[in-house]
This record gives C-alpha cells, sequence and structure tokens, in this order.
C-alpha cells in the first residue's frame, strides 16, 4: 500500500514538473557566425531598410508594398506581418515581429568572433515553452529562426547589401594612351566620341596597334563643366613625348580590380560608384587611382538613356 501511494505521489509529481516545464515561458537561444565585424552587423539590424531584405517574411514578400518609417521606431510593414525596432546598443537589438493575430518580442544579440575579429556572432534570444519546442513554434518565431539563418546568407552577397554584385579581380589590361578633355555639361557625349576619336587618331600616328579597349571616367566640375578622362587599349607599350596631347600610360598588372558588371541604363552608372566606394570604405580598403568604366558595348560614348553593357571599375591596394 505505502509503495502504491508512494509510486501515485512520484507520478503526480513528475506530471506536475512536466506540466509546469511544458507550459512555463524559458529563454531560447540561436547563434549563428557571420562574415562581417562586430562594428558593422548591428546596422543591418537596426535600420529597417537593411532589415526587410533578410528578415522573413518581408526578404521574400513584394518590395515595392513594404511600408518602411522610422518614427517613433524603425518599421517596416507588409499587408498584417510588420517588425519593430524597440530599442538597441552596441550589444542587443530588441525588436518586435507580429501580424494581425500575434506579435514576440525578440532579441538579437551581436558579439565579437573569438578567432576572427572579421566576423561576428549574432544570437536569436527568444521566449518559449517546452510544449512549442516539442510540437512547434508559432508562424513568428519560425520566421525569426529562418531569418537568422537567411542573415549569413545576406552578409555574403554584396549585391543584396550594396546593390550590385562586386567582385574582385586583377589588372589584365594593362597598355594604355590616355587623354583627356574640358567639355560643358550639356556636350559631354559629343565631346566624349571627340576624345576617342583623337586617342584612336595619336595611335595610327605612333604606329600602335588599337585592341578595342576603352576605359573612361568623368568628373563635373564649376562653371556646369565636365572633365573627360579616357583610354584606349593598344597591343605593345610605345614612347610618347612630355608635349605630347596623349601620353602612353602602363597600368600595373597584377594589382586588385573591384568590378561591377552591369548591363542597363547609361545614367545608373553614378550609383555603382557609390556602392564600390561604400564597400571600399566598410572594408577599409584603400582606392590606388581614380575609378572607370571600361565599355563592353560597341562605341565610344553613351546618353543617359541608353542601355548599355560596361564593367565599372575602382582599383584598391
Amino acid at each position: 500500500m505505502r509503495k502504491t501511494t508512494l509510486l501515485a505521489i512520484l507520478i503526480i509529481l513528475f506530471i506536475g514538473i512536466f506540466g509546469f516545464s511544458a507550459f512555463y515561458p524559458q529563454t531560447y537561444r540561436h547563434e549563428i557566425k557571420v562574415p562581417v565585424s562586430v562594428n558593422k552587423t548591428p546596422e543591418h539590424i537596426i535600420n529597417a531598410k537593411n532589415l526587410a531584405k533578410w528578415w522573413l517574411p518581408f526578404a521574400t514578400g513584394d518590395s515595392s508594398r513594404e511600408i518602411i518609417s522610422s518614427t517613433p521606431h524603425q518599421k517596416v510593414s507588409l499587408g498584417n506581418d510588420y517588425i519593430e525596432v524597440l530599442e538597441s546598443n552596441s550589444v542587443n537589438t530588441m525588436i518586435i515581429a507580429g501580424n494581425e493575430n500575434s506579435a514576440r518580442t525578440i532579441v538579437l544579440q551581436v558579439t565579437p568572433d573569438n578567432v576572427d575579429i572579421n566576423n561576428s556572432s549574432v544570437t536569436l534570444i527568444y521566449k518559449s515553452t517546452l510544449l512549442r519546442k516539442l510540437f512547434g513554434e508559432d508562424d513568428i518565431i519560425k520566421n525569426a529562426l529562418a531569418s537568422l539563418n537567411n542573415f549569413k546568407t545576406y552578409l555574403g552577397s554584396t549585391k543584396l547589401i550594396y546593390g550590385y554584385d562586386i567582385q574582385r579581380v586583377k589588372v589584365k589590361d594593362t597598355a594604355f594612351i590616355f587623354g583627356s578633355d574640358t567639355v560643358p555639361s550639356n556636350q559631354k557625349l559629343q565631346g566624349t566620341i571627340s576624345l576617342y576619336k583623337k586617342l584612336v587618331d595619336f595611335s595610327k600616328e605612333k604606329k600602335a596597334v588599337y585592341n578595342g579597349v576603352r576605359i573612361f571616367h568623368s568628373q563635373a566640375i564649376e562653371g556646369n563643366k565636365v572633365i573627360l578622362f579616357a583610354g584606349i587599349g593598344i597591343e605593345n607599350p610605345i614612347t610618347t613625348n612630355p608635349g605630347d596631347k596623349f601620353q602612353y600610360k602602363g597600368m600595373p598588372g597584377g594589382k586588385n580590380l573591384l568590378v561591377v558588371e552591369y548591363e542597363g541604363k547609361y545614367s545608373e552608372i553614378p550609383d555603382i560608384y557609390s556602392s564600390l566606394k561604400k564597400y571600399i570604405e566598410e572594408h577599409k580598403l584603400v582606392s590606388m587611382a581614380i575609378p572607370f568604366e571600361k565599355f563592353i558595348s560597341e562605341g565610344f560614348g553613351f546618353a543617359d538613356s541608353q542601355q548599355v553593357k560596361v564593367l565599372v571599375t575602382y582599383p584598391i591596394y
């Protein structure tokens, strides 16, 4: 009888403990390593525009329907789904993610990686119950866990972060004839075509073999004018005199370049330069020369409305 009573008590205690554990909220953590330093990672969390690029369902939704606001907090909404940054410091960011049915408070913690200073650890911290862990979390937590894994993919993609696929390559074309002209801004296209014609004529004069490579850069200056810098590739080095209008220059073969292979309207080129500059700053690189465009499309100059294929390039150390 005593054994039966003791067993019953033990069973009741077990059921009580299990029941308490099953329904009592506990703190759970899910951690990943990301390829970005601890100083730069938080900006991709606390900024709603960046957050929407990797947090689900926004990352896979129709971005044209997103509503992004910064008052009173950074927030992004899409239909009935929303995510809002409640508060943040150098380590922790508290957010609330929800929909028309429910909302959950979640903390994202960013800490240094113990091995590589260029990496960091990101931990998702949330409350849940054993019952939910056993039988499945709600959609908000499921999205949060999937989003954290998505975050690593996002931080490894230059296209998602900077808007363009940025590649690091080596200098291949090394022999060029360079020249420049200053023209009114509204004559940029005609001036560019004229400058290239002069370069090609000069190459013939010097008996240099033009190989079809064309590189270009322009810079607006005061007085509503623009300086045009152009170069054509040649097969072999030549000798130019100090007094010549055009000069031979050899690019250092094997040096590093950042390159975006772009196809679209020529008017977008300045945006690509801005993204490359931001990439250089955030990765603590040093530019070694002015950026330039390497024309792939046929021609010696393009209007802003033209569809072109161009390699937008930034030399770096």
